[in-house]
């Protein structure tokens, strides 16, 4: 008979760290689904779209970032920062992680 083995820490360390990230995520959208903007979920990733002109205070503000490269703006948690990763496009970073539009603009 084997005993049952508790999670180990790397695990519930990886298991709290999902659930900060899932919560920033979800805080994230939250603080501006109010706003008449496109909200897309990419993986650990929001990436807004639309004529954000008039909330850029109020998304800077809730943390997110302008993406020059991609011309909307975006948040990620800290651990999902990239460390030397090529640019992807947006195509290619919706297929690796999937995509969800969470919001459209109205």
């Amino acid at each position: 008979m084997h005993a049952i083995q508790p999670e180990s820490v790397k695990e519930k360390a990886e298991a709290s760290h999902a659930r900060s990230t899932t919560e920033n995520v979800n805080e994230a959208v939250q603080a501006i689904s109010h706003f008449n903007l496109e909200i897309e979920v990419c993986g650990q990733w929001v990436w807004v779209y639309g004529d954000t002109k008039p909330y850029r205070e109020a998304l800077k503000g809730a943390g997110f970032r302008w993406s020059p490269k991609k011309m909307c703006w975006y948040f990620r948690s800290e651990a999902y920062r990239s460390r030397r990763h090529p640019l992807w496009s947006r195509e290619e970073i919706q297929e690796k992680y999937g995509s969800a539009i969470v919001k459209e603009k109205t």
